[in-house]
């Protein structure tokens, strides 16, 4: 019994300590240096995925954009880039504008990705004034 509670303790120990250490940025810090290590795009996209689970938008584009400006290339840049459009649209405040831009510039760099359909169907229904 006394392991178990020895093993929780240190596990929330953890847990507050990675919370300071991605509020504080260094974590983004540590990725930004290390981007090149074994790991590290799917470390920054995860990360990504947890903030946006927890509806904070702002930090989950961060990471999102991250991945495809540091990997580009690679078929998880344009899910990193999709996803940070998608974190853009979700968030309050974001102009139609900034999204058309964002979305032609998803297809000119990813002519024939995964989402071309549901962005060009987003550029022309912000055209219109949808939302």
């Amino acid at each position: 019994m006394k392991a178990i509670a020895i093993f929780f303790a240190l596990l929330m120990l953890g847990m507050v300590y990675f919370h300071e250490a991605l509020s504080s940025g260094k974590i983004l810090a540590y990725i930004d240096q290390h981007q090149k290590e074994r790991g590290m795009m799917r470390t920054t996209y995860y990360i990504g995925h947890g903030y946006n689970f927890m509806q904070d938008l702002q930090q989950a584009a961060t990471y999102y954009l991250r991945v495809a400006q540091r990997y580009p290339g690679v078929p998880m840049a344009e899910e990193g880039y999709f996803s940070y459009l998608q974190s853009l649209q979700d968030s309050a405040g974001v102009h139609r504008s900034r999204l058309i831009e964002g979305y032609q510039a998803y297809l000119e760099k990813y002519p024939n990705g995964k989402y071309v359909k549901i962005a060009q169907d987003r550029i022309d229904l912000y055209r219109t004034g949808g939302s």
